[in-house]
């Protein structure tokens, strides 16, 4: 019967988020947000800027599983961050030394990452 009432039961969780964390949470055209809601099974998955958390609603097992889902993504984040700074300035240097591509090509890497990972890499959103 636990089990049956587990399956069935909708509950909601937060998750608090720091706001430099937005775009990181939702991702590009809202991808890791997605993403996260589709792969646990929830009903919904928002972000909640003015209480600076992600509200997730599903089935109490899914929401468990998200739960766990978003703190292990929010770990990454300084990690990400400093490999954009770090990146930022890598192709600061390029472009000092004559290649302007540099920065448009390493966006369109990026993307195509994305594309191929599911989103949410980019510390950036």
């Amino acid at each position: 019967i636990e089990k049956a009432r587990a399956d069935v039961e909708f509950v909601e969780e937060a998750v608090s988020v720091e706001p430099d964390m937005y775009n990181w949470v939702v991702g590009r055209g809202g991808r890791t947000i997605q993403s996260f809601r589709d792969s646990c099974g929830l009903i919904y998955a928002r972000l909640d800027r003015d209480q600076q958390r992600v509200l997730l609603c599903g089935p109490k097992v899914a929401v468990q599983e998200a739960v766990a889902m978003f703190e292990s993504h929010i770990m990454y984040f300084p990690v990400f961050r400093q490999m954009d700074e770090e990146m930022g300035q890598i192709i600061s240097q390029l472009e000092e030394y004559g290649d302007y591509n540099a920065r448009w090509e390493w966006n369109w890497f990026r993307d195509q990452e994305e594309e191929e990972h599911g989103g949410g890499r980019s510390g950036k959103g």
